[in-house]
């Protein structure tokens, strides 16, 4: 009897050796699944993180600048709330004035200053003793909340009436309890202009603004008194409390506090980021 020898080798791989393959494989897939997905909520978290600490600094800058300018152009002292009369501040001695809120409430920042810019250009020479003022636009000046006006840096008024190109003017202020030549019975007369105002003279309106907290939207807000009503402006959502405080009894130097609130879920936590951000600013004027 013969025997063959089988000389044939084997070809490819055994069952065994492809489940232990796929199973490798699989491990391998598993991984580096689990590590995409780390690295995507990381990055998301990241994400939220620097959207938060954007949005407090955007909204940190916008309140510590109108801060730095309180004060431009504006009458001083007591004097501040002679002029004033048409707002529901409780005070006008400060400038900026902090309005606490009751039991650890949002605070309320009013700010008052001249507008950066020119509303208006003198367009005729105006001399001490003359009833009006003429100039080139009247329209960002009304007779409430914006009729407080400051000509060329050297002479404050208030406006009684205008017309397109031409405002009448109170140079005298308002004195709590003196009687003085502004109002006779109620009304308004004219105290003509001290000074005398060249053409091309630049005109500011003195603006008072109130940064507060809606706590129902979780939106800090500018109110502008005066323009467009009282407008109300979002400066930036996402913000849960506002705390102003005076620094070392210094009514120009504040500490600002700012907290907010991401708009998405942390996927470490289960919950939506928190941060605070605090800084310090001084009024400059």
């Amino acid at each position: 009897m013969k025997y063959f020898k089988n000389t044939h080798k084997q070809i490819g791989f055994s069952l065994i050796e492809i489940m232990i393959a796929l199973l490798i494989l699989s491990l391998v897939v598993a991984g580096m699944g689990q590590f995409f997905t780390t690295l995507k909520n990381n990055t998301r978290q990241q994400e939220n993180q620097l959207e938060l600490n954007e949005r407090l600094r955007v909204a940190m800058t916008r309140v510590t600048d109108d801060v730095r300018n309180a004060g431009f152009i504006t009458p001083k002292d007591e004097s501040l709330k002679w002029w004033i009369t048409w707002t529901d501040l409780p005070t006008l001695t400060n400038n900026p004035i902090i309005v606490n809120g009751a039991s650890g409430a949002a605070d309320s920042l009013y700010i008052i200053a001249a507008t950066d810019k020119p509303v208006a250009i003198v367009n005729n020479q105006a001399n001490p003793g003359d009833a009006s003022l003429k100039v080139n636009n009247t329209s960002q000046i009304n007779l409430t909340g914006r009729s407080l006006i400051n000509i060329n840096n050297k002479e404050f008024a208030r406006v009684i009436s205008k017309t397109a190109n031409s405002l009448i003017l109170d140079t005298v202020p308002v004195k709590a309890g003196v009687s003085d030549l502004k109002e006779i019975n109620g009304s308004a007369i004219n105290n003509p202009t001290l000074n005398t105002h060249l053409i091309g003279s630049p005109v500011f309106v003195v603006e008072v603004k109130k940064y507060s907290l809606n706590t129902s939207t979780n939106t800090l807000q500018l109110i502008t008194y005066g323009s467009n009503g009282n407008a109300v402006k979002d400066v930036m959502n996402g913000i849960t409390d506002f705390q102003v405080q005076l620094v070392s009894g210094n009514n120009k130097h504040l500490r600002i506090s700012l907290s907010g609130i991401s708009d998405e879920i942390d996927q470490d936590t289960k919950a939506k980021l928190n941060r605070t951000m605090v800084t310090e600013v001084v009024s400059l004027n």
